[in-house]
């Protein structure tokens, strides 16, 4: 390469020399003075303007040694704390990382994992989760994505997150497990999991299901017992065998009082057993009262009132009272929904105290209603007064959006009746149901809500659905379930005081401590706006009276608290606004708990399955794991020439030495007058 740039380095002079020479070859005849003087300052012009728009270059060529990465991983777990010598392990990784051996053939990238993968700042093992999966995952992306080794420092015990296994697998790590912890099996029973509902009603029975295991050689034969401040409320006997060393067991507990319940879950321990910190979990939930009580008023006895009543009370929150009009005393309380059927004028009373209680109220109309009665007394639609009755079939509004209803189809139902006669909704509504005469579908109202306002209503227009539900009945494989849910869910829309507040809060009835437990809330302007400047703050009271205030931090689109500042125990809080004067109250439990104090003993079996070649690493292995490392073949430093495109002759040298020969040529010139 270079001898082909000198080439043509020189045929640029000799055409340069050759050009300068045709420019002052009559002067060089003429033997003028100076005429070789400028034949060569302009020939050497010509060179370095023929070199420069050449650019002649050459390879330059480099190599360079790259050292094979290495992670080092070291689980920051509390457990760690709990099972090994951490000052030991400390001492460890110091020495690996200061290697100078090691350092020599690998760029060794050390990190420190729990709950997040950080890079190895300071050992503290005081992470309360362990994320063994997001090793592989995470690191994955930090660093090369050629195969390189990965000394993993770690007990082996995760406490969440991905399979470990498929985790590794996936990845492109040679994993040399250093294994930290005990890991002789002794025997021990434990609580790995327990499954139940956050909410229960109240009267109703709710399940706790609790998944127990034993490690052992032995069979074992002991007692799962649920407590409730210290007294066993039941208990299950359970025999552990070889075959049989897990098991799940199922409680059925009755919720007889409202409030946030808490209990304990026990597995009484073998005799001698190690480790009983896993032999015990506290869990906790909320005992709603969500009784409704319904009236129905009517004036005569109808088939539809069993099917109201029957369906509705299919939810045992909801008890259905049916009372005729002229034993109406006027006693609403505790009333939360009123349903009037086939309204009179008898039932001019109740909307005297309708208009005034603002109580949701439905309306059911048919043959014996009263239209001229009904129009008077309410002002949300209008239907014509007739003798005549009309069947009308009902056809589903796919628009409908007051709330989900889903699964409920009526195309194949039998017809309601109803007086004949065109109706007029005067406010705004949304329609469940429109009305099908005689296969016409029409825009006239069957079943619909009117929400805009105080109180919530709704109107129904026509009797005889009693037959619905026996149809329902011979769809659904002899069940009313589906009709039931369907009557249950506009007594529950009408029924629920659906308040919208400025102030949001997001809270549970009880939290485990360690993990990341927080409240919630979201402040809204006046048009229900997120107010994104407001100051929120919480103020927590705890059994013993004692009131701590906090500030609420924003966060993308909502203020949080963290609940790690607080210790276990029950808690009442309120959420108010600094500026205005808005609060929302609730109560809590915060529940000791440490899913990194439930080993006895490393994993060795996990670590073992993820290892190469499957084979574990102590501390006291240093040595023997460093020279496997140095020696092996597979992780050679990389070996890397690098070419680079270098100039033949420096642009800026030439770019002087132009300026140079312009510069005496124009001197000369005009030193003898030629310009």
């Amino acid at each position: 390469m270079i001898n082909q740039s000198l080439l043509f380095i020189v045929l640029i002079v000799i055409a340069a020399f050759g050009l300068s020479f045709f420019q002052y070859y009559k002067a060089v005849f003429k033997k003028e003075k100076a005429a070789f003087l400028y034949l060569i300052l302009r020939g050497l012009t010509y060179s370095i303007i023929g070199i420069l728009l050449l650019n002649l270059s050459w390879d330059q060529k480099t190599t360079e040694v790259q050292p094979k990465e290495l992670v080092l991983a070291v689980d920051n777990s509390a457990s760690i704390h709990q099972l090994a010598d951490t000052t030991q392990i400390k001492k460890w990784v110091n020495l690996f990382v200061e290697d100078e051996d090691l350092n020599e053939k690998f760029k060794i990238t050390p990190f420190q994992f729990g709950e997040k993968i950080n890079s190895l700042k300071n050992l503290n093992f005081q992470d309360q989760e362990t994320n063994l999966a997001a090793v592989f995952l995470e690191i994955q992306q930090l660093v090369s994505k050629q195969e390189l080794p990965m000394v993993l420092v770690s007990d082996g015990n995760p406490t969440f997150g991905r399979d470990v296994g498929l985790a590794s697998q996936s990845s492109n790590f040679d994993v040399f497990p250093v294994v930290v912890g005990d890991t002789t099996a002794f025997a021990d029973s434990r609580i790995d999991q327990i499954d139940m509902n956050s909410y229960a009603f109240l009267n109703n029975k709710f399940p706790i299901e609790a998944y127990v295991s034993y490690q052992g050689e032995e069979e074992f034969k002991t007692k799962l017992q649920l407590k409730e401040n210290g007294k066993i409320l039941q208990e299950k006997n359970i025999d552990f065998t070889a075959n049989q060393a897990s098991k799940r067991i199922q409680f059925e507990v009755l919720a007889e009082s409202v409030g946030v319940k808490s209990y304990e879950v026990f597995l009484v321990p073998q005799e001698g057993e190690k480790q009983i910190e896993n032999n015990s979990q506290e869990i906790a939930l909320e005992v709603i009262d969500e009784s409704t009580k319904i009236l129905v008023l009517t004036s005569f006895l109808h088939p539809d009132l069993s099917a109201l009543k029957k369906s509705i009370e299919s939810n045992q929150q909801r008890k259905v009272e049916i009372l005729h009009i002229q034993n109406y005393s006027g006693d609403l309380e505790g009333v939360n929904l009123l349903i009037l059927y086939q309204p009179t004028r008898d039932f001019a009373s109740v909307y005297q105290q309708l208009n005034q209680a603002e109580l949701p109220h439905m309306v059911i109309t048919g043959t014996k209603t009263d239209y001229r009665f009904l129009n008077n007394q309410q002002n949300d639609f209008k239907k014509e007064n007739s003798n005549s009755t009309e069947e009308y079939f009902p056809s589903f509004n796919s628009d409908f959006s007051a709330y989900q209803q889903n699964d409920f189809y009526v195309h194949t139902f039998p017809p309601l009746e109803d007086k004949f006669g065109s109706v007029e909704i005067k406010r705004q509504a949304d329609v469940l149901f429109h009305q099908q005469v005689q296969g016409i579908e029409t825009d006239e109202p069957m079943l619909f809500f009117i929400t805009q306002d105080k109180p919530k209503r709704a109107y129904w227009l026509g009797e005889q659905f009693w037959r619905w539900r026996a149809e329902s009945y011979l769809q659904e494989n002899k069940s009313f379930e589906n009709f039931d849910n369907f009557m249950n869910k506009w007594v529950g829309f009408l029924s629920l005081n659906q308040k919208k507040s400025r102030l949001i809060v997001e809270a549970e009835s009880f939290y485990k401590t360690q993990r990341n437990a927080k409240i919630k809330a979201s402040l809204f302007d006046q048009n229900y706006e997120l107010d994104k400047n407001s100051s929120l703050y919480i103020r927590f009271t705890n059994q013993d009276k004692q009131v701590n205030e906090f500030p609420m931090l924003f966060s993308n689109s909502h203020h949080e608290f963290n609940l790690d500042a607080l210790e276990p125990g029950d808690y009442t809080y309120e959420v108010f606004s600094s500026k205005e004067n808005l609060s929302q109250k609730g109560q809590f439990k915060l529940i000791a708990y440490s899913a990194e104090d439930q080993f006895v003993n490393a994993n060795a079996s996990l670590l073992k399955s993820i290892a190469k070649d499957e084979t574990l690493w102590e501390l006291n292995d240093f040595e023997k794991l460093k020279t496997y490392l140095l020696e092996s073949q597979v992780y050679q430093p990389i070996q890397k020439e690098k070419i680079k495109l270098k100039p033949l002759i420096d642009w800026e040298i030439l770019f002087i030495f132009l300026i140079l020969s312009l510069s005496l040529e124009w001197f000369f010139r005009k030193y003898n007058g030629l310009i």
